[in-house]
Order: structure tokens, then C-alpha cells, then sequence
């Protein structure tokens, strides 16, 4: 995927989580603040990323265009996996007050992204991530919402979305190795040892 693949990605959740909420269109990407939010009944707001450690330096390969030979190698991608985390937030009308709804609403969310939990299609661009409730303890979900502090506090929950991968370049891979072939190379001169002429028979030094 290329430079777009942080925004295809939260295309792709939204679309997943509109599909229980009335449609993508009550779904806002950005911050859960705002006057954007008017009318929207979600937002999914990109709050962290990071590089995912155990996959930065596996390979990673594709099939060949379909208009390449059959014979074609592989496809080695340059690529940076990274694990995102979105705050899903349930909007109000009102932000001071609670509406129990709210909770109707959240727990649909979760349900759909418990019974699909991957993300692909054409909205992923031909890749594939897994979407993931992400344990949050009160203390650090307290440290997110302090980045908005002119806001109070709604039922949100956090996402784990990975692998995202972000491809700097493509490049062919060679064809595979089917046998190796040794040349030890000749000399043009037989070797000396002390005690011992060229033509004459018997061990070195006899």
C-alpha cells in the first residue's frame, strides 16, 4: 500500500463501523471535538502508531502483476509495518449529557467488529489487518482524553488495527536458485614441494 495507506484504513473501519450506524456518512475521522461532528453519530480518531516490532525486517512478497509472464518472480516490497490504534467515540448532541443510547450504540459497534474483525477489499487496496479491543486501563484512557481539554469525557473504546503497511518502493526479486555450481579453477603451473621435480614418480620429499 502506498502513502495513503494510514487514510485507506480508517476509510475501510469506517465504512465497517457504518454499516451498523446508519452508513459511513455518521461516521467522522478525525478528533471526537469539533464543529464537524454536527449530525455524526461516531468518530474514529487516529491517536497513535508505531512500528510493529516483530514484523519490521520479515520480508514481505506479492504475486506478480497479472500482465507479467507466468514465470515472473516474486514481488519484494519495501514496506514499514505499523500497528494503529483509533479512539472510537459515541457522540452527543449535548456532550454534558449522557444519553443512554450511547451504550446501545457502542455495544453494536463492538459486536460487528467482534464478528469481523478483518479488514480488506478494495477499500484496503489489497491488504489485509485485523481489528482488535485494545485493554485500556482507566489511567491511560484518562491521558488520551487529556489531549482534548476542552472537552469532557464519552463512552469510547480503543482499536487496535495491524499490520498497516507503508511501502516506500517495489522491486523484482530475482528467480530462485535451483543449483549451485562450484569452480575451484586450475593452475597453469603444477605445484613444487622441497625435494620433489615435475615427472618423477614417488611422494614429495621421497
Amino acid at each position: 500500500m502506498s502513502s495513503a495507506a494510514l487514510f485507506d484504513t480508517a476509510t475501510a473501519l469506517r465504512a465497517r463501523i457504518g454499516s451498523v450506524v446508519g452508513g459511513p456518512a455518521q461516521v467522522h475521522i478525525g478528533p471526537p471535538i469539533g464543529t464537524e461532528l454536527a449530525g455524526k453519530k461516531i468518530s474514529i480518531h487516529l491517536f497513535h502508531l508505531q512500528v510493529n516490532p516483530e514484523m519490521r525486517n520479515q520480508l514481505r512478497y506479492s504475486h506478480p502483476p497479472d500482465i507479467a509472464p507466468a514465470d515472473s518472480p516474486a514481488v519484494l516490497h519495501d514496506a514499514l509495518p505499523l500497528d494503529l490504534r483509533f479512539l472510537i467515540t459515541v457522540l452527543r448532541d449535548n456532550p454534558a449529557n449522557a444519553d443512554p443510547d450511547e451504550l446501545t450504540l457502542l455495544g453494536q459497534i463492538i459486536q460487528v467488529l467482534h464478528a469481523q474483525p478483518t479488514l480488506a477489499g478494495a477499500d484496503m487496496n489489497g491488504q489485509v489487518a485485523r481489528v482488535t479491543p485494545e485493554p485500556y486501563p482507566m489511567e491511560e484512557i484518562s491521558r488520551v482524553w487529556g489531549l482534548f481539554p476542552q472537552d469532557v469525557y464519552r463512552t469510547s473504546m480503543v482499536y487496535l488495527v495491524s499490520p498497516v503497511f507503508v511501502e516506500a518502493s517495489t522491486v523484482a526479486a530475482g528467480a530462485p536458485v535451483t543449483q549451485h555450481t562450484h569452480n575451484a579453477g586450475l593452475s597453469e603451473d603444477p605445484p613444487s614441494f622441497p625435494g620433489f621435480a615435475p615427472g618423477t614418480s614417488g611422494a614429495p620429499g621421497a
